[in-house]
């Protein structure tokens, strides 16, 4: 089973008082567009970690959910690993990531943990660095038991972000 985990956490930064999850891309809020490439990828479930619920928010995983995969709003590391299928496969897109169905589809198709990167001295301010002179282009597939290892952190941490320290921790392979 392959699952989908998508972040709605960080404003814009054009648009304070609006998730950059909902912004409009394409002809739907960017989380469609991020939750089309994963059921196109096979993905079954998404998990959509949020920080707030706005009216654009919800609309967009009502939405979602019409795409006829399973969809679970969590507000933490301890909710998501409570509703993942313990053998579930993750793949997880960033949050206000724009990519395409050939990036996310390659990513699905291949077992493993592994993390999309791009030289760091090609990353802009919002890429996370990875290690390597490498960061973090955005497409992880991740281990369920990461989530389970997150939760056991205190509740502070950021979900997103370390969830990558542990995949590299465990030496996630670099795409």
């Amino acid at each position: 089973m392959l699952a989908g985990l998508l972040f709605a956490i960080h404003d814009a930064d054009d648009r304070p008082d609006r998730l950059a999850a909902t912004l409009p891309f394409s002809g739907v809020t960017l989380i469609e567009y991020q939750a089309r490439l994963l059921v196109a990828a096979g993905v079954s479930q998404v998990i959509v970690v949020v920080a707030r619920l706005t009216p654009e928010l919800l609309g967009a995983i009502a939405r979602i959910g019409r795409r006829g995969v399973s969809v679970d709003t969590v507000r933490s590391a301890a909710e998501a690993a409570e509703r993942l299928h313990p053998l579930a496969r993750i793949l997880m897109l960033g949050d206000g990531l724009v990519t395409t169905e050939a990036v996310v589809g390659a990513m699905a198709a291949e077992e493993g943990e592994a993390l999309l990167v791009v030289p760091e001295g090609d990353a802009g301010p919002g890429f996370e660095r990875v290690g390597g002179q490498m960061a973090w282009a955005g497409v992880a597939r991740i281990d369920p038991r990461r989530i389970a290892e997150v939760a056991a952190l205190p509740n502070d941490y950021d979900l997103q972000s370390s969830l990558l320290r542990l995949a590299v921790q465990e030496r996630a392979v670099h795409i």
